[in-house]
């Protein structure tokens, strides 16, 4: 099933280039780097191929039939045949999941949490590492009636010998072993604890007799105190997503090494294969911090700090449907040295479709 998450990119070195090359023979097996309806480029034994596509070439995915909007991909492993500078048959891998995120170059999430839970801790050991600590005691007054005879406490530990109930303002004996049997010949003076092992190991009240018929009325009536244990849960995660060997990178639909995409991006599609390596990053600018250096017709030269030092540069065209403070301002209204925020969006052939001055 192909999703749409979000995610973040840990940075890994790879560098790809575009070379249009001539036919190569076939069978054989390659990465897609490029495809149109007539045409597709393909990476094969450290060479670039590009073939034209006609109605006669057979597309397949997973060696059944297919068609290339469905099966193609940039990045996709495919089996091809190629008849001089025309593929005969092209079969394509499928993928995996996709998704979409912000770029950075590295991504760890340190976080710490207070809490009561005594449930364990639900994390990958593989992308994360947590640590629970006891920090204190704490009294406590909150339960849930859960019916006519119980009450819910939660996923705490209980300091023993804390826990008082008083009901119709007469103190219970609380019961600590789940085994004891109640006292049948006392009139409901007892109340027993027991654990809900198959709802988060939830600490509940048990009484032999119904508190009350109305559960709303149950407040009123009953009073409970005691004091329970608290915790500080430290959890480290780091997104890390493996990068195929081969994947293919664009910035801003041309083709570009993953240091560049991650520099200069800050969001960006992506497509994994089934094995759920990166095989595909289409890196773009949202929302990027920007100053104009200049505009002619529908092109704006940019420059962008992003270390402190030398900027980079771009020139980019404007969509002619591109948005300017919401549809307050016109071209005419951005200046050279203006501060502002553009997006590029891929759906619209890499041009700027919105700029915030």
């Amino acid at each position: 099933m192909k999703k749409t998450l979000s995610f973040l990119i840990i940075a890994a070195l790879v560098l790809c280039t575009m070379i249009p090359v001539a036919a190569a023979a076939g069978p054989a097996e390659g990465v897609v780097k490029d495809f149109s309806g007539n045409s597709i480029t393909i990476a094969a034994d450290g060479k670039i191929f590009t073939y034209s596509i006609d109605s006669s070439t057979k597309i397949l995915l997973n060696s059944a039939p297919s068609s290339l909007s469905v099966a193609a991909y940039k990045g996709v492993t495919v089996q091809f045949k190629a008849s001089g500078q025309k593929a005969t048959e092209l079969n394509f891998a499928d993928i995996g999941d996709q998704h979409q995120g912000y770029m950075n170059m590295a991504v760890i999430y340190p976080r710490e949490m207070i809490t009561d839970t005594n449930t364990d801790l639900y994390y990958s050991p593989k992308t994360s590492t947590a640590s629970k600590t006891e920090i204190g005691v704490e009294d406590e007054t909150i339960y849930t009636v859960r019916d006519s005879k119980t009450i819910d406490l939660g996923s705490i530990d209980i300091i023993k010998d804390s826990l008082k109930v008083v009901l119709n303002s007469k103190e219970l004996k609380v019961l600590y072993d789940e085994a004891a049997q109640f006292d049948k010949s006392a009139d409901n003076d007892e109340v027993k604890i027991s654990y809900d092992t198959e709802n988060e190991n939830e600490l509940l009240l048990n009484f032999e007799k119904e508190i009350n018929e109305k559960a709303e009325e149950i407040e009123k009536i009953l009073k409970i105190n005691y004091r329970k244990k608290i915790y500080k849960i430290a959890v480290t995660e780091l997104y890390n997503f493996n990068l195929d060997e081969n994947v293919h990178i664009e910035l801003n639909g041309i083709e570009t090494s993953l240091p560049k995409a991650m520099n200069r991006s800050n969001y960006a599609y992506y497509v994994l294969n089934l094995e759920g390596k990166i095989i595909y990053i289409n890196s773009f600018y949202q929302d990027l911090e920007c100053v104009i250096d200049s505009i002619q017709d529908n092109k704006i030269s940019i420059s962008v700090n992003t270390s402190g030092k030398t900027p980079f540069k771009d020139t980019l065209a404007l969509s002619p449907s591109v948005s300017i403070n919401g549809g307050a301002l016109t071209i005419k209204d951005l200046k050279v040295k203006d501060a502002i925020k553009l997006t590029v969006d891929p759906y619209d052939a890499y041009r700027v479709t919105s700029i915030v001055k």
